[in-house]
């Protein structure tokens, strides 16, 4: 491919718009961190047309998903009266574009963005009744899935499982205990499974004037147990609406009711999938691509995304410590060079804020740039303190081992091994003890990421 996205896409447009067909402009999207989208204005017989483009990211938290399958869903959806976007082509994996893609007529509305509260909450409502929508849709001609719902689950469970087992860098074992919590903890549900969307929210859709135009981002699509989506619903929209007005709605438009306790264990399972795709996209960045707004996304939104799941779950809360401030002078050394390490990546920090942002128009750039300078401000707390953070964590697990092995607990195979078994069977004590312990863990690691928790 060349370095010019309008060259390489002109031999695709062409043979889906005809001969003669030019490709006027294109430009990249500047958020999204799962594939890679470029917006598309076709020059064909004397019309012009917006298109967008979906293409596999190289690496990130989703690059394992597939663009045929999304593509098959979308073309599936086109007459069933949601407000999905019409697919055009599919171009396969090493085809003309390298990687594969779906063309789409781009949709009308915008993103979120800034608006009020009631329109926020209209959103929501409006989520709510096009979910119910949706999982009412006969699947009978769509191959694969579960028989049931509950085995839906269960087989979801397994999956989002292995996927932490392949992907994760080093053992995370507060992710292994929500593992087994919600392993030991899946409702029993009667009924059919459904056509999933994935990954619903108010931040993968567009809407003019607080009514909904298009529903995007079908990449995690599948055939599952309908409460599944609603428990992602519910999670994504809690600090943006009312997450009763979305249940509702969907309770509304279905003509049934949700049981709120079963509901709650979708929810932390939605929140516990994200944390589990952050881990993928941690080791694209470690081994791929460094892509700055990744790593940002990595270091502090899965924290905040376990200890979502967590609450959803009913575990004990344990309430974060202070940041530490990005300012605070870093640690001295008499035979220091100087800059220490913490000045230079705090002055590159401060160069990029004030000397390379206000002179970059590219709003991708800038995005990448914004989470540089917190990334930069997180590594000069990271390099002055985790050191003596992850010595106390050492520490205290060690001296919660002794004392769970002192009362009786196999504590063989280390922490993440002994959380598993108490979640599977363990007394409530333990089992509360071993959660506060994860929690609090949890809360020494987020004292080395103020700059992002600022960012995000």
């Amino acid at each position: 491919m060349t370095d010019d996205f309008s060259v390489d896409f002109t031999p695709v447009a062409e043979e889906v718009f005809g001969a003669g067909s030019v490709v006027a402009d294109a430009s990249r999207g500047p958020v999204g961190n799962g594939q890679e989208t470029w917006f598309c204005m076709v020059s064909t017989g004397g019309d012009m047309r917006r298109v967008v483009v979906r293409r596999s990211a190289v690496s990130g938290p989703l690059n394992w998903t597939d663009r045929a399958a999304e593509f098959a869903a979308l073309k599936w959806l086109q007459p069933q009266g949601l407000p999905t976007p019409p697919v055009l082509h599919f171009e396969p994996d090493g085809g003309r574009l390298e990687r594969a893609t779906i063309v789409m007529d781009h949709m009308p509305g915008s993103p979120l963005g800034r608006v009020s509260q009631e329109i926020r909450d209209r959103l929501g409502a409006e989520l709510g009744h096009n979910l119910a929508r949706l999982h009412e849709l006969d699947v009978s001609s769509l191959a694969g899935g579960a028989a049931t719902a509950s085995a839906a689950a269960l087989q979801q469970l397994d999956f989002w499982e292995q996927r932490y087992r392949s992907d994760a860098l080093q053992p995370v074992p507060l992710v292994a205990a929500l593992v087994a919590w919600l392993r030991k903890n899946q409702p029993t549900r009667q009924g059919s499974v459904a056509l999933l969307w994935g990954d619903p929210g108010l931040y993968n859709m567009l809407h003019d004037e607080g009514s909904i135009t298009a529903l995007l981002d079908w990449e995690l699509t599948h055939l599952g147990d309908p409460m599944e989506d609603l428990g992602a619903a519910v999670w994504s929209c809690r600090g943006m609406c009312d997450p009763e007005l979305v249940v509702a709605a969907y309770e509304e438009e279905s003509g049934s009711s949700v049981d709120r306790d079963e509901l709650a264990w979708f929810e932390a399972f939605g929140a516990l999938t994200r944390a589990i795709m952050l881990l993928n996209g941690a080791r694209s960045v470690v081994e791929a691509e460094p892509r700055p707004s990744m790593m940002g996304l990595s270091l502090d939104l899965m924290p905040k995304l376990l200890r979502q799941a967590a609450a959803t779950a009913g575990w004990p809360q344990v309430e974060p410590h202070p940041a530490e401030s990005p300012d605070g002078e870093p640690a001295s050394s008499a035979a220091a060079l100087r800059p220490n390490v913490d000045e230079t990546l705090r002055g590159i920090a401060t160069y990029v804020d004030q000397a390379v942002l206000d002179t970059v128009d590219d709003k991708f750039v800038r995005r990448n740039l914004k989470t540089i300078s917190a990334l930069l401000r997180t590594s000069a707390i990271r390099n002055e303190r985790e050191h003596e953070v992850t010595s106390a964590r050492s520490k205290a697990t060690a001296d919660f081992l002794a004392t769970l092995a002192e009362q009786g607990v196999d504590v063989s195979g280390g922490l993440e091994a002994t959380a598993v078994r108490l979640e599977a069977g363990g007394s409530p004590d333990h089992q509360t003890a071993m959660r506060r312990h994860l929690l609090e863990d949890l809360t020494l690691i987020e004292t080395l990421l103020g700059p992002l928790r600022d960012l995000y």
